[in-house]
C-alpha cells in the first residue's frame, strides 16, 4: 500500500537508507505521508522496540502493525528539528512533530516529541532500535 504524492515516482524508489541519524525523521515523514508501510518498516532493526498506545511492541511485524494503524487513519506528519546525541554506533534522537489524522469522530490534530535510539548498521546506514513517538513528560 502506498499513497505516493510525488508524481511519477513509485514507492519502491522512496526506500532509501538513512545514511546519517538526522535523515531518519525526514525519511519517516516522507514514508508516512506517502502511505508507504514497507518504507517505514525498513527504518527499524528486526528486533526494534516501539512504544504504542497498547504498550511496547517488539519486532518488525509488530511495529508494522502499529504503524499500519497510523496509515489507516490517513495520518500525515511534519517533523521539526532533530536533536542528536551520539555515542559511537548509537545515537539518541529527539524531534517535535505535528500532524493530522482521521479518527472515528472525524479529523484530529496529533503531535508530540519523539525519543529514539538508532544504531549504525554494518553498511553505514542508521536504523531505529527504540522509538517512543509520544515521549513528552506529562505535567
Amino acid at each position: 500500500m502506498c499513497r505516493a504524492t510525488i508524481p511519477d515516482i513509485p514507492c519502491w524508489s522512496l526506500k532509501m537508507p538513512a545514511m546519517s541519524p538526522k535523515e531518519l525523521a525526514p525519511l519517516f515523514e516522507k514514508f508516512l505521508n506517502a502511505g508507504d508501510l514497507e518504507g517505514l518498516a525498513a527504518l527499524y532493526e528486526a528486533d526494534a522496540v516501539m512504544a504504542s498506545a497498547e504498550g511496547p511492541v517488539t519486532g518488525i511485524a509488530a511495529i508494522r502493525e502499529s504503524l499500519a494503524g497510523f496509515l489507516d487513519m490517513k495520518a500525515t506528519m511534519t517533523f521539526g528539528n532533530t536533536t542528536v546525541l551520539p555515542m559511537g554506533d548509537l545515537v539518541l534522537l529527539h524531534s517535535k512533530w505535528t500532524g493530522k489524522a482521521t479518527g472515528p469522530d472525524g479529523p484530529v490534530e496529533i503531535g508530540g516529541l519523539t525519543s529514539e535510539v538508532a544504531r549504525r548498521q554494518p553498511d553505514g546506514s542508521w536504523k531505529y532500535i527504540l522509538d517512543d513517538p509520544f515521549s513528552e513528560v506529562p505535567d
